[in-house]
């Protein structure tokens, strides 16, 4: 029999390898699940009384995304389940919630949206949750500051504590926390909210925080699955855009995007998209110059890149010596897969990457 947890057990390190767990019985499900449920009734008590916790146990719900394969139908009873997540989607709501536990509620709904879905399929939570939830993150996005930064605002000095909360968590990575969970949850919304919810999104694009756009464009990344061919052709313009924006975090998370969308590009735009992602390839920021590399290499199959193999061979002879290890490494997985495609002698890819990778010191 699975030991009980002790609803006041400060989380172990195993609670971060749920994902890495081959089977787990109903049984040990069923008490991680309750021990989770027990955390988000304490948090939410917190919340409620103001109190400050720093330990682990305060905001170790994010652990939960981690124990996926423990979120099926039937390991919790129906009044369960929808007792433990109502508890998390109220922990992301309530006003008087520190703003950095609220962002991890979120965070934690938004990376469980396909096994939250099931359950909702199966009638353990209610039909409504992702619902609610994508609503609870437009509201965030849309309002951040209602509750806490108004106390904070009115009250100031004289309330230290809620000068505390503001500063256990900015209101601009919780705007983008709530567009990276629409992101996610896009796939299982109805088509009006799934609409709603992208709209949302593209606001998250113009904004005048950097995170919050970093955000927007991850969020697109996550949403591609759920656009139709009008709303990708869409969202590849919006994260054209963002390779041009002044943040080279934002440049890189745009390029990671764009993975997602190399079949959706039409031959109209693939100049325009290619010329800029070659450009970025001798971006300052080497985080930047190897998202480019890479995606070069996801597009490898497209017809623009064989008609541009010529730049592309020549910005990848300034970048096997680049000073970075990562951007060096991407432009011989791209010189590999290149020398793939053209059948070459064996022998010839696995020579490269050895003498490629041991030329510099890695960065």
């Amino acid at each position: 029999m699975p030991v009980p947890l002790s609803p006041r057990v400060r989380p172990l390190p195993q609670i971060y390898v749920g994902s890495e767990i081959g089977s787990i019985n109903d049984a040990l499900a069923r008490g991680v699940l309750l021990h989770f449920s027990r955390q988000a009734d304490e948090e939410l008590n917190m919340a409620l009384t103001s109190q400050i916790n720093f330990s682990a146990h305060a905001t170790s719900l994010n652990a939960l995304k981690s124990f996926v394969r423990c979120l099926l139908p039937g390991v919790l009873t129906a009044p369960e389940a929808t007792h433990l997540f109502e508890r998390i989607l109220e922990l992301a709501k309530h006003p008087d919630n520190i703003i950095s536990r609220r962002e991890v509620a979120l965070h934690t709904l938004g990376c469980l949206g396909d096994p939250l879905f099931r359950l909702q399929e199966a009638g353990d939570i209610p039909g409504d949750f992702l619902s609610r939830t994508a609503a609870t993150a437009e509201n965030v996005f849309r309002a951040p500051s209602l509750g806490v930064v108004q106390d904070w605002l009115s009250q100031g000095a004289a309330n230290p504590l809620n000068r505390f909360k503001m500063n256990l968590g900015t209101v601009d990575r919780f705007q983008a926390t709530a567009l990276r969970a629409l992101g996610r949850l896009l796939f299982h919304l109805p088509a009006d909210e799934s609409k709603r919810a992208l709209s949302t999104i593209n606001e998250g694009v113009g904004h005048l925080e950097a995170e919050v756009r970093d955000g927007a464009a991850y969020a697109l990344r996550k949403a591609h699955p759920a656009l139709d061919a009008i709303e990708r052709g869409a969202a590849l313009m919006q994260l054209y855009a963002l390779l041009h924006d002044g943040d080279p975090d934002i440049r890189t998370t745009a390029l990671y995007a764009l993975e997602k969308y190399g079949e959706d590009i039409e031959p109209s735009t693939a100049p325009l998209l290619f010329n800029r992602v070659l450009t970025l390839c001798s971006a300052p920021q080497h985080q930047v110059r190897r998202n480019a590399v890479h995606l070069l290499q996801l597009w490898g199959a497209l017809p623009i890149f064989q008609s541009r193999k010529t730049d592309v061979t020549s910005r990848l002879e300034e970048m096997r010596t680049d000073v970075s290890f990562a951007v060096r490494r991407a432009a011989i997985n791209l010189v590999s897969s290149n020398l793939a495609r053209e059948e070459s002698v064996e022998g010839e890819i696995p020579a490269l990457v050895e003498n490629q990778l041991q030329e510099n010191v890695p960065n």
